[in-house]
């Protein structure tokens, strides 16, 4: 059986019957999430969430039934606030074009920037209080949305996000030592980065463009090919014992195109199970799927999700 068993669903989404579910499916790690398009940023709305002591007693149940509770989300415009921009500039990317925008992560080489990414994941880590010391506080959820100044020419995407990951775990380590921060391959982050992770950092692999249909390692599919092949070259550099699976087998937000109402979930359970057998072969013991948009009005449409039978998958 794979240890950490979990599914990441939105902050909105969480209830009683989402723990129920957990519990009778075997699961034991939940992520709370939230979408970057909703406003104010995410992770405005789940700390505005977390300051009603109603939300926080739920989560309290979750722990205490064995189920631990972690944040999961793209915080860099929480980090960096968009409004410095007005007066410094500098701290922020340069795009493909040579403009300088507000936009989307920041310059990865910018001392002051990094210093106040440091600053604000510590202030972030007093707000979130996670039991557990693993944390998620990804980059933006974008393309093309690197730094081309004349010193991060020499970066690609994937070394701009570990450094700047390494300027949160800094950050994070002065609340909580025992922190570990997850390197998020995702998005613009599909090379094998040069640039060498902390030895606090571990992988967490979303292959959200994959085709979902088929497993991962079916040699016909192109597009899981790229993502086999990358996998095995982070596992290069990162404990495999270590490394986070973040898959989309139940992310009913990605199969209903990101609109509401959601469609009925369409659970490859084989898929699942040849993937989770595939990704225990190389050593990893954690994996979650994102669960969003199967909340109330899911529960109301279709009633409960196939949870039981994506629980039974981990026990390859």
């Amino acid at each position: 059986m794979i240890k950490d068993r979990g599914v990441v669903i939105l902050v909105d989404e969480v209830s009683e019957r989402w723990l129920e579910l957990m519990k009778a499916a075997n699961l034991n790690v939940l992520g709370v999430h939230e979408i970057v398009t909703e406003k104010p940023n995410s992770v405005d709305k789940v700390l505005s969430r977390l300051e009603n002591p109603e939300y926080r007693a739920l989560l309290d149940k979750f722990e205490q039934n064995g189920i631990r509770v972690e944040f999961e989300l793209h915080a860099l415009e929480w980090l960096l606030p968009r409004e410095l921009f007005d007066t410094r500039p500098e701290l922020f990317r340069i795009d493909k074009n040579g403009n300088r925008v507000r936009e989307l992560n920041c310059c990865a080489s910018n001392p002051d920037a990094l210093a106040i990414i440091s600053d604000r994941a510590h202030l972030l880590a007093t707000k979130l209080r996670c039991s557990s010391h693993n944390y998620y506080l990804w980059m933006d959820d974008a393309y093309e949305s690197s730094c081309c100044c004349e010193k991060c020419k020499k970066y690609n995407c994937s070394d701009q996000n570990m450094i700047i990951m390494g300027a949160v775990l800094e950050g994070l380590k002065r609340y909580d030592p025992e922190a570990k921060l997850a390197y998020l391959a995702y998005a613009d982050s599909l090379d094998v980065p040069t640039v060498k992770p902390h030895k606090d950092m571990f992988l967490e692999f979303a292959p959200i463009t994959r085709n979902h249909k088929t497993p991962i390692t079916n040699p016909d599919e192109p597009n899981n090919k790229k993502y086999v092949d990358l996998l095995g070259g982070l596992l290069k550099i990162f404990d495999p014992s270590e490394a986070h699976i973040l898959e989309y087998w139940i992310d009913n937000s990605l199969f209903s195109g990101y609109k509401k109402p959601p469609v009925l979930l369409p659970f490859a359970k084989d898929v699942m199970a040849d993937d989770v057998k595939y990704y225990h072969s190389l050593g990893i013991n954690s994996i979650t799927a994102f669960g969003c948009y199967l909340g109330d009005d899911y529960f109301e449409l279709f009633g409960n999700p196939p949870i039981n039978d994506y629980g039974d998958c981990f026990n390859c």
